[in-house]
């Protein structure tokens, strides 16, 4: 990070006199501070922070002793610590939340998350960590950790609590301003270094930060950060296997976290098949190389392996379909329901990109997709009808004056061209 550099925004005049000059998103904040806390009480594998490294930085910084590895001859073992649950106390905890029933439209199904057998949460969204860490933490964990252990954790969840309520009151922001960096000192002597991260330290500016500009739920990504489908597809509207195998090639190929495996694996197919085929061979081969490959990670228990990556390369179960979406607060409609307004919302544009940087796309929504995955992992998905922009074809689109003119007579046939995120 270059910390040599000032931005612009130093520049306004106002800016100087500005009290609140970030504003720190809770919703974020929350999930993550809740993702770290329920990992390492649970001991989830891949989710805690009491981890053999962390125990070794310990030892090494010759503290927090009864934190070390324990060493049997020439082997050293990670005990259970005090913080976390034992394997029957945890159970216990997982089968207390799955059988708990929210009030409809209070929240989703969380039971549904609950992997008994496995000892953990999968598929957990924001809101569900935001009613978990204010409803269900402080109950389910009272009779099974230490009391030194609950009392904090009680506190934070109280603290949430109360900042993100409808109305907030000055003289409980003015407490958890001290309440707030209690619960964190206490942190300190409970868990490891390494469960603290920055989420954890940007709490203490929270308080601080109502008490300048207001309630949180004015301020939160809730409103902004959603997409929801809705309404039954238009007539005639179908979704056949050849689209499922369409629609998920196109969520691998967008996928940031396999950028390695779709790299490795046209890499290879550059080398067993002529320069015309690659393309067509990458498409064909590499869902079900990913799977394999995958699948080879979890037999060696390859510390690389994760539930949301085998889910991925497994591929969507089956597909919804819905005639409209709303996508951070903008509302789409396909088009068999906008001919019938007056007012049109199926309109969409994709600038550009990869191989088609000189090209925008511009076109009309004809179906929302909602791709299904195990464990709740979803997709949504548009499918569109793809005006032909291509400036090479005579009589696609027109510029003048400025002015872009498309050809809506002339479309895309092609598969790649019907589908966007």
């Amino acid at each position: 990070m270059n910390w040599m550099h000032k931005p612009m925004f130093f520049e306004l005049p106002h800016w100087s006199k500005l009290k609140l000059r970030h504003n720190l998103d809770v919703m974020h904040v929350e999930k993550n501070v809740f993702d770290t806390l329920v990992g390492t009480i649970l001991d989830i594998e891949g989710k805690t922070k009491d981890t053999i490294k962390a125990r070794l930085d310990l030892e090494r910084m010759g503290i927090r002793r009864g934190l070390w590895m324990n060493k049997d001859s020439d082997k050293a073992r990670r005990d259970l610590a005090f913080f976390s649950m034992k394997p029957n106390d945890k159970k216990e905890f997982l089968k207390f939340v799955s059988s708990v029933k929210f009030l409809d439209g209070y929240a989703s199904n969380i039971a549904c998350c609950v992997n008994v057998d496995g000892g953990k949460f999968t598929g957990l969204k924001s809101h569900d960590c935001h009613v978990f860490m204010q409803r269900l933490l402080p109950v389910g964990i009272r009779n099974l950790l230490p009391e030194d252990v609950v009392k904090p954790i009680m506190l934070l969840s109280k603290f949430f609590s109360q900042l993100t309520a409808k109305t907030l009151r000055k003289t409980y922001m003015f407490q958890f301003l001290h309440d707030i960096v209690q619960v964190l000192c206490k942190f300190e002597m409970i868990f490891p270094l390494a469960f603290f991260i920055s989420m954890m330290h940007v709490m203490v500016h929270l308080p601080e930060e109502a008490l300048l500009a207001g309630p949180v739920n004015y301020r939160w990504m809730y409103p902004i950060e959603s997409a929801r489908p809705f309404g039954d597809p238009g007539r005639g509207e179908s979704f056949s296997r050849n689209d499922m195998e369409v629609a998920h090639w196109f969520v691998l190929n967008n996928c940031d976290e396999i950028m390695a495996y779709l790299d490795e694996h046209e890499e290879m197919m550059k080398r067993e098949h002529p320069s015309h085929l690659v393309a067509q061979k990458h498409r064909q081969l590499f869902p079900q190389w990913f799977l394999d490959s995958v699948n080879k990670l979890k037999s060696s228990n390859s510390p690389t392996y994760s539930d949301e990556l085998y889910n991925l390369a497994f591929g969507p179960i089956r597909a919804e379909l819905f005639s409209g979406c709303i996508v951070n607060g903008v509302k789409f409609l396909g088009v068999a329901r906008d001919d019938k307004l007056c007012m049109q919302k199926s309109g969409v544009h994709v600038p550009g990109g990869g191989e088609s940087t000189d090209i925008d796309f511009y076109g009309k929504l004809t179906t929302v997709m909602q791709l299904l995955y195990k464990d709740r992992y979803q997709v949504i998905m548009f499918k569109c009808r793809w005006f032909d922009t291509n400036p090479n074809r005579p009589g696609r689109v027109k510029i003048d004056h400025g002015l872009l003119s498309v050809n809506i007579n002339r479309t895309w046939q092609t598969w790649q061209h019907k589908l966007c995120i």
